[in-house]
């Protein structure tokens, strides 16, 4: 009998999976910020486009985290400070992502 809750809890397990992503890859590398909009309160030149790809096997689709250290890396090269993800899209059968992001250079605000 009691084995049978066992059994239940192991099945249970088996079929959930858990995922995590560390928020340090995430954080700004280089001083270069990530951006959802233009800042309101600061000057800024935009300096371009930048193109990233990354392909993930596995059973994850990859998302634009996957993606934001090298547009960090690519956006820093290009002398910004900011960046803008402007489009992101998986590509067949979830295995890649091509994400293209706006470089800006910001002025500091005094």
């Amino acid at each position: 009998m009691r084995a049978i809750p066992l059994l239940v809890a192991l099945c249970l397990t088996a079929c959930s999976t858990v995922e995590f992503t560390p928020g340090s890859a995430l954080q700004p590398a280089r001083g270069v910020k990530v951006l959802y909009e233009y800042p309101d309160d600061a000057k800024f030149k935009s300096l371009g486009t930048v193109h990233a790809y990354v392909y993930r096997p596995g059973f994850r689709a990859p998302t634009v985290s996957d993606v934001t250290p090298e547009l960090l890396s690519k956006a820093a090269a290009a002398g910004g400070n900011a960046l803008i993800v402007r489009n992101s899209q998986v590509g067949q059968f979830d295995r890649s992502i091509t994400v293209t992001a706006e470089v800006l250079a910001v002025e500091p605000t005094p």
